[in-house]
């Protein structure tokens, strides 16, 4: 009985995934205004990710150098959109982990993503944010 459940469930997906559609790629317009204000908001104090990178390390390599930040707003864009490498991909999808040890002798397990997806999440989240109060 088990055994037709789980062949059915196959079926059953294989079906929807034949038959299911791709949505058209996410276009968001980011500025080098859109990726400061991002910086800005963030924490200096931030962990860093897998590349060592901390959140001062970026305010520190963008402040006031406008070439640095177009040249950094080019690359976030790029990731956004997927126009970058497998590898570049995977690393920026790692994360370090902690466990933590609970009182209750449990673990409470602590990932930290890359500083830069933050501020690729950030910017995402403002622009979102303002189409759907606009709606």
């Amino acid at each position: 009985m088990a055994r037709d459940c789980h062949v059915l469930e196959q079926q059953i997906r294989e079906k929807e995934l034949s038959e299911a559609k791709l949505l058209p790629p996410l276009s968001i317009l980011v500025t080098s205004k859109d990726v400061s204000d991002a910086i800005a908001q963030s924490k200096s104090a931030t962990a860093a990710g897998c590349s060592g990178w901390k959140m001062s390390y970026v305010k520190l390599n963008q402040r006031g150098d406008p070439l640095t930040l177009e040249a950094f707003t080019k690359f976030l864009t790029n990731v956004l959109h997927g126009a970058c490498s497998d590898d570049l991909t995977m690393c920026f999808n790692t994360g370090l982990s902690t466990p933590l040890t609970k009182a209750n002798k449990g673990c409470r397990p602590i990932n930290v993503g890359e500083v830069l997806l933050r501020i690729i999440a950030t910017i995402v989240k403002d622009k979102e944010q303002k189409k759907i109060a606009a709606q």
